[in-house]
């Protein structure tokens, strides 16, 4: 009999057991600090609502109230449409529009470049090597690429930071590849900065973030 309750004890205090475990429940939200999380990933400009939704879902420790669900679904909604009218008054091409066509150049030079790569800088080297082990049949010479905190210092700081890289590592390609990636940027309009040192990061200064939120297409990644 013993052994029964000492059985019964763990499995409710386990994840299952939903009877005594408090995390399961649904807790309130926190609605001032969602609604800037909200507004990161609305200004970010890569997510549809669904994703928006999502990703906020994915940072809550419990389940959400169907007062918070509400509120959360309005509240994305509300943001989107105030971006949506504020692009409105953007010029036709912003600055990632025309790093879009740098970044469609760069391809079209053998230069695997994401937009948008993960989190952090080891998320975007990871997205290079599946980008570069899904297109065996082209002979990629070097990559380039931002992610999400490079996108966020865009945001507060008017300047974006680009990572690249050359698959060949002789001196002459490790130089060829940023020495394009500059070329292709000042010839688009940008101030892109570089310390002809192969280990600190290409600069675009003055980048002033402004990417229009997806309508129907999915925000993936292109390479």
């Amino acid at each position: 009999m013993r052994d029964w309750l000492n059985w019964l004890v763990r499995i409710a205090l386990t994840s299952k057991g939903d009877l005594i475990n408090p995390s399961t429940r649904p807790q309130p939200l926190n609605r001032e600090q969602t609604a800037r999380l909200v507004s990161r990933l609305v200004q970010r400009g890569f997510a549809k609502f669904t994703e928006i939704e999502v990703g906020i879902r994915d940072e809550q420790v419990s389940s959400l109230t169907a007062e918070d669900e509400r509120w959360l679904q309005t509240e994305i909604r509300r943001q989107l449409k105030d971006k949506r009218r504020e692009e409105n008054d953007w010029p036709e091409e912003t600055s990632w529009d025309r790093l879009n066509k740098v970044f469609k150049s760069l391809r079209r030079s053998g230069i695997i470049a994401l937009h948008n790569a993960g989190f952090d800088e080891s998320d975007g080297l990871t997205l290079v090597d599946e980008a570069r082990e899904a297109s065996t049949s082209r002979p990629f010479k070097g990559f380039c690429f931002y992610h999400q905190q490079d996108v966020d210092a865009a945001l507060d700081y008017n300047s974006l930071s680009l990572s690249y890289g050359a698959f060949d590592p002789s001196p002459e390609a490790m130089q060829w590849v940023p020495r394009l990636i500059l070329t292709k940027s000042r010839e688009a309009g940008f101030a892109a900065e570089w310390s002809g040192n192969y280990a600190e990061r290409i600069v675009l200064a003055g980048f002033v973030w402004q990417k229009r939120s997806p309508r129907s297409t999915s925000a993936r990644q292109s390479f």
